[in-house]
């Protein structure tokens, strides 16, 4: 039988089978229909919608057990999700290296596992407002909402903290609908030390970063065991946590934290505000001008204002005499001026420094101790955000901070390779070895002391890498180490530490959160419903008890939890598989099924029975086969 014999016979038996349909004595029909998923059903089983990557950073355990634990409920809801753990350092670039707001697979984030330490002050501007997008600020999500843009800007102005609480509940009000951000859990800080540690204040390391206090009683050197590496030795540039346990004992800022959650000074020893003048979006005339009330008659414009505020024009901010420079060189005006002017730099490059650069305009030298700073914005806590290190002119003067080559030099330069490290603090540099330690020494003769400033109380302060919990476990049980840091989220194994002879616990409330931060230049991650439903696939409460053990509480805002401004009307997001599948639904993300119905004779059957498509299906693959011999 050759081929065109087996297509003839073919074409008539299908010919046939019609003829028998039309019009033979039992009649057959068919009806398909498009039936959606239920809500109800795991996803798992049907291809992904998209997919995703999520990143965490190597040595926090919590976060990558729950971010794990994340992707493989988001499977159930329709989204593909890897997973990536990554040095810290890596993941700081992807994510605030990511001009562009380029997904993983173009080397940025899709979503990340990190976690904010917030001020004292309620300001979240920097992280969520549309002028603070990265490089600029630390709007890494590339979120934009011009509601929570107005409130923003009210609130960083509102100088009545009864009306500034109303636009920050508001604000987050909007986040939590949105979900930029997916506020996961926060914690309750958790540090293990040996128990001849002494001076460690959990509250005062946590807000000032201060180990001045630290002294174990015949040893002559403290060993803080950190998840993560200190990025570089430039502190205006590396502005994570890990960077503050090295930066802050070697340098020194206008401001630090009292115990009593109030400013006091360190550098400064005064500030006092100049009359005041107004400051608007726009340019007003004299009359609008005069009904403000203010001292002088004078209108600054700064469009990140939501409207006029009447405000001083300039602080007028004395610092101490006698402040002393590693090298024995006396600190100046000058010197606070070139280092607020570096810190401000577009050219620079230098990140988390977008609250300072918005309250500061410029300044000028009044005197060898005074410095007259102008104001670029108002702000309730202008003074707290008017606070950048300050380092030596003399030393690092000769880096430029303008122009193309600026950033370039400063990466490249001696104090960010540990070459040459001078500031004014009550710890010295001493050395470093990238990826294992960076040991500081006791400042002899520390400038401090002549104010009633504690000297350093161990002779060497030592941070050393071990990214892993359980190995940094094991070097604090055996005296490799004096104090874990709370980022290892200790609450897991905090009961079997407790229990070691020797090891103590130090706790506090942490003023900042862990979360989920989502790109929302992706295109499926712009979606705020696709946000929502991912939110949805958290087990927060779970992620509390089992992986905190406790050590803290559901995450609901991104506001710190001891915060006046912190939202109490608004409940963290429950754990819903169901809702996350309608959420996705919202979207536009759904799986729809075939059904078959087929009637024969009159009787109808489901998914059976007499179909005339399977049997032309059936015949065409018949005639490959025969085709094929």
């Amino acid at each position: 039988m050759n081929t065109r014999k087996i297509s003839v016979v073919l074409s008539a038996v299908l010919l046939a089978s019609l003829t028998l349909s039309l019009f033979g004595t039992s009649t057959v029909a068919q009806e398909q229909q498009w039936k959606k998923v239920p809500t109800t059903e795991d996803y798992s089983n049907y291809p992904a919608f998209f997919s995703i990557t999520q990143i965490a950073p190597i040595g926090n355990k919590v976060r990558e057990q729950y971010t794990q634990a994340a992707n493989l409920e988001m499977r159930k809801i329709g989204i593909g999700a890897d997973f990536r753990m990554l040095e810290f350092g890596d993941l700081i670039n992807r994510e605030f290296n990511n001009y562009y707001g380029s997904t993983f697979a173009e080397d940025g984030f899709d979503i990340s596992s990190f976690g904010w330490s917030v001020g004292v002050d309620p300001d979240p501007f920097d992280s969520f407002h549309s002028s603070a997008m990265t490089p600029i600020g630390n709007n890494i999500t590339f979120w934009y909402c011009p509601e929570a843009d107005e409130m923003l800007s009210l609130a960083r102005v509102e100088l009545d903290q009864q009306a500034r609480k109303e636009y920050l509940w508001r604000f987050q009000e909007i986040v939590a609908d949105e979900k930029p951000y997916c506020v996961v859990y926060v914690p309750l800080l958790i540090w293990a030390s040996t128990d001849q540690l002494e001076g460690f204040n959990s509250l005062m390391w946590q807000q000032n970063f201060d180990a001045v206090t630290w002294s174990i009683p015949g040893k002559d050197t403290v060993v803080y065991g950190t998840p993560a590496a200190v990025e570089g030795m430039l502190p205006w540039r590396w502005n994570s946590v890990y960077g503050h346990y090295l930066h802050n004992q070697i340098f020194e800022t206008l401001w630090t934290v009292a115990p009593d959650l109030t400013i006091e000074s360190r550098i400064a020893d005064s500030a006092t505000e100049g009359p005041s003048i107004v400051f608007a979006p726009s340019t007003l005339d004299d009359a609008s001008i005069e009904a403000l009330g203010p001292d002088v008659k004078k209108c600054v414009v700064n469009t990140k204002l939501a409207g006029p505020v009447v405000f001083p024009e300039y602080y007028d901010i004395k610092i101490k005499e006698g402040i002393m420079f590693h090298d024995g060189v006396e600190m100046t005006s000058e010197d606070v001026k070139w280092s607020m002017d570096a810190c401000v730099s577009a050219d620079t490059a230098f990140q988390g420094w977008g609250t300072f650069r918005d309250v500061y305009s410029s300044s000028e030298i009044l005197d060898k101790y005074t410095l007259r700073v102008y104001v670029g914005m108002p702000h309730a806590a202008w003074v707290q955000y008017c606070n950048p290190y300050v380092l030596p002119k003399h030393i690092y003067g000769g880096i430029p901070i303008t122009g193309a080559e600026a950033a370039t030099s400063w990466m490249e330069s001696d104090i960010n390779r540990g070459d040459t490290v001078i500031g004014s603090g009550p710890f010295m540099f001493d050395s470093w070895e990238a990826d294992q330690f960076w040991k500081m020494k006791k400042t002899p003769d520390y400038w401090g002391s002549a104010y009633g400033y504690l000297e350093a109380g161990c002779d060497f302060l030592i941070l050393k890498l071990i990214p892993e919990r359980e190995a940094a476990r094991v070097a604090l049980e055996t005296g490799e180490i004096d104090i874990m840091c709370c980022y290892y989220q200790l609450g897991a194994i905090a009961q079997d530490l407790e229990a070691t002879p020797g090891l103590v616990l130090w706790t506090t409330e942490d003023f900042g959160y862990q979360h989920l931060h989502f790109n929302c230049r992706n295109p499926y991650l712009a979606n705020k419903y696709v946000r929502q439903a991912i939110s949805s696939c958290i087990d927060r409460q779970g992620i509390v008890d089992k992986l905190l053990g406790g050590y803290g509480v559901p995450g609901a805002n991104p506001v710190a939890v001891p915060s006046w401004a912190f939202n109490t009307n608004i409940a963290p997001d429950p754990y819903d598989l169901d809702k996350a599948r309608e959420l996705m639904d919202t979207a536009g993300y759904r799986y729809y099924v075939l059904e078959k119905t087929v009637s024969t004779g009159g009787e109808e059957e489901a998914g059976g029975g007499f179909c005339l498509g399977t049997l032309f299906i059936a015949l065409m693959k018949t005639n490959h086969l025969f085709r094929r011999e």
